[in-house]
């Protein structure tokens, strides 16, 4: 299956938008927060509803790389340390206060102050934020970095009006977005209506619904039967299910979306080089994905898949299962006692993929006990969670494996 990063079936649009309407969005997960602090403001977890309510200072064009000016009209640099930010006159807040150099400034600090996602990273690259003028703000930067527009086309990017966190005990919805958020109704839909002062006119849409619908079978279901306009999928089987329909959308190929995590801090059993090296030698990824999801996904051991294009053009690690009994036994005749547990998840599929991670270590001589543990419940509501990336009348995200 190809799961290439790329527009699908996607026709040209044609004839003039109508104006009117509810677009309904099917959500991968409930978005509890609005606050982008306290998430994480990506589009599977609440930041396709906060787009549409903040907008960004900058987005990502991928036809032409470039990122452009979005609630900024351009942020500009001749020596990629020193960065000029140039607002767009007349932006409003949905609450009436202006877009003003003074609220970009707070919100990014406010932003690195509760460390919200890649915060760590602000608060190294960022020396310092000055307001030049009312629409203009300097950024000087501690080290050249050509891709540093990006941390301001997500959650960074999300502007807060400043009544949206003057308390923080009752944070707000509040930014220069093309929607106003409307209401939140838990496990069940999030609404946004159109701004009728957006900076770039109101839009042709009177509301989104981002609605929750379970699995992603259902969502497809729904997507197919027009129940909802655009879906976002996720599931390796449905993904291949859509792709085979000829759906059309976006396909966004994620590296590492299933991975295994080896603890390595002394005194566990992956302190020892060896060890984790036959833990990777013994796990075929093939079996794990034929097991865990029908044989749907793109199993390897990559960091990258090798068709990304930050693949570093290295081979994978082999499966051996003999090269990782030697291994272990190496480490066992330095007293190693060859216990390991596996944690995973109580649904089927981690199910599955453990019993067959379990299968795979011993086989290699490895005595594995595993912990399945129910997923943890998300956090409570908190205020709440430009569409991400959606995708028109059928559509998918990335697959798994």
């Amino acid at each position: 299956m190809d799961y290439a990063t790329r527009l699908m079936n996607v026709e040209e649009a044609s004839g003039d938008p109508v104006r009117g309407g509810t677009l309904r969005v099917s959500e991968y997960s409930e978005a509890r927060t609005l606050n982008p602090t306290q998430t994480f403001p990506t589009g599977t977890t609440g930041g396709n509803i906060m787009a549409a309510v903040y907008d960004t200072l900058v987005s990502y064009d991928p036809v032409t790389d470039e990122y452009e000016g979005q609630l900024a009209e351009s942020l500009e640099s001749d020596d990629f340390t020193t960065r000029t930010l140039k607002l767009r006159d007349g932006v409003t807040f949905h609450d009436g206060t202006p877009f003003s150099a003074k609220a970009v400034i707070a919100s990014l600090e406010y932003y690195d102050s509760s460390y919200g996602m890649n915060a760590t990273l602000l608060k190294q690259e960022i020396k310092s934020l000055t307001a030049v003028d009312d629409l203009t703000v300097e950024i000087k930067l501690a080290n050249p970095r050509a891709k540093f527009p990006n941390m301001l086309a997500s959650g960074a990017g999300m502007i807060l009006a400043p009544a949206a966190y003057k308390d923080p005990a009752a944070f707000k919805p509040i930014g220069a977005g093309p929607f106003t958020f409307t209401s939140y109704a838990p496990a069940e839909k999030t609404v946004v209506t159109a701004n009728p002062d957006y900076w770039n006119g109101r839009p042709a849409l009177d509301s989104i619904e981002f609605v929750l619908l379970g699995t992603d079978s259902t969502a497809y279901e729904s997507l197919q039967s027009g129940g909802v306009d655009v879906a976002t999928l996720r599931g390796a089987a449905v993904i291949d299910e859509a792709i085979a329909d000829g759906t059309a959308g976006m396909v966004n190929r994620a590296s590492l979306a299933n991975n295994f995590w080896i603890n390595n801090r002394e005194g566990f059993p992956g302190e020892d080089k060896r060890v984790r090296q036959a833990i990777a030698l013994a796990i075929d990824p093939v079996v794990f994905c034929d097991r865990a999801s029908g044989g749907h996904g793109d199993p390897t051991k990559l960091l990258i898949s090798g068709d990304s294009r930050w693949a570093p053009g290295v081979e994978p690690m082999p499966t051996d299962v003999d090269a990782a009994k030697a291994l272990l036994e190496e480490a066992t005749a330095d007293g190693y006692d060859g216990k390991i547990s596996f944690t995973a998840r109580t649904d089927r599929a981690s199910q599955a993929g453990a019993l067959a991670v379990k299968a795979m270590l011993e086989a290699a001589g490895f005595e594995v006990k595993l912990d399945l543990l129910p997923e943890r419940g998300r956090p409570g509501p908190e205020g709440l969670h430009r569409p991400q990336l959606r995708h028109r009348r059928r559509g998918l995200e990335h697959p798994r494996g």
